[in-house]
């Protein structure tokens, strides 16, 4: 049962149809509705699908008030990977808001930050057409490209809460939001990222952080970063494969922090890191390496190697 929204689309990878609906947990018919999630199923024929199961719920960490009212699934555009941005309905403040969950596999997924990306608006802002989302936002499906080196996704804000609307006369309804069946009337915005911008670790002053060990093909690194006035980032290489508790792991030769050239800038999409004009890393693909960073005053959203 579901009175929300459906994303399907064909898998080219899977070679068949793969469908996101709406879950339930201790659902009754009849009785009681239990709480919303989000369900998954594949089928070669898209005509009849078995019936979805639960990928996602919430957990520990959620408002125990909560549910996953839509799953506004999308392919990440240019990469192999698969985003989601649902509306969390809070059923204590009776408002939604859009989150972000990121998948490998388009099954598994994971929450890489836990607050609201589209939160609902301020109170008493209802009513107001350029802040009109008190009662919280839903998220539709599918990213596109209006803009060069952007991303934008199709939002509703809502009027009116999940229950509110249903506490007000008719007559009221109508005269604040006319429309031929009653209710609200909403309308499509568009929220917009720049690529691969929803998430970024960030240094406000300065900081730092070291990868796990993984090994790479391609020949040179490339940062999608942001830096501040005054602010830059640095990369060193760091040779991982005879590391151990003891020994610790050792930057290559040439590919130091000092040997880094400062990265500054703010529309650094795909900027390539050099070390004293250098960028081929080739020489060191298939081998086990760190990346340790550091940063200034700047964002980091994403980097991959090429």
């Amino acid at each position: 049962f579901s009175d929300t929204q459906i994303g399907a689309r064909f898998d080219e990878q899977k070679g068949r149809y793969v469908g996101y609906f709406r879950g339930w947990t201790g659902h009754e018919s009849g009785r009681f509705h239990g709480r919303r999630t989000i369900a998954y199923s594949e089928t070669e024929d898209f005509e009849n699908w078995p019936p979805p199961k639960t990928i996602v719920s919430l957990d520990l960490n959620d408002n125990p008030g909560a549910d996953i009212y839509t799953n506004a699934y999308t392919p990440w555009p240019d990469a192999d990977a698969h985003l989601m941005f649902p509306a969390l309905y809070e059923r204590q403040k009776d408002i939604r808001q859009v989150h972000l969950m990121t998948s490998r596999d388009g099954v598994s997924w994971e929450r890489p930050i836990r607050e609201p990306i589209i939160p609902s608006g301020d109170p008493g802002t209802s009513g107001d057409p350029a802040r009109d989302w008190e009662a919280g936002v839903f998220a539709g499906i599918g990213l596109v490209s209006l803009e060069p080196d952007e991303l934008s996704l199709a939002i509703t804000p809502c009027r009116y809460s999940h229950n509110n609307m249903y506490d007000r006369p008719e007559s009221l309804l109508q005269e604040a939001y006319p429309s031929p069946t009653g209710g609200y009337v909403g309308y499509i915005c568009r929220a917009t990222w720049r690529r691969d911008g929803f998430t970024s670790l960030e240094a406000e002053t300065e900081g730092g952080f070291t990868t796990v060990p993984f090994m790479f093909t391609g020949g040179r690194l490339v940062l999608n970063a942001w830096t501040r006035y005054r602010g830059n980032v640095r990369v060193a290489l760091v040779d991982a494969s005879h590391e151990t508790m003891s020994t610790p792991a050792v930057p290559v030769y040439g590919r130091s922090f000092d040997d880094c050239d400062p990265i500054t800038g703010h529309k650094l999409l795909s900027h390539a890191v050099t070390w004293q004009g250098e960028s081929d890393l080739s020489a060191w693909q298939g081998k086990t390496v760190r990346l340790k960073f550091r940063m200034r005053r700047a964002r980091l959203y994403a980097f991959h190697f090429e």
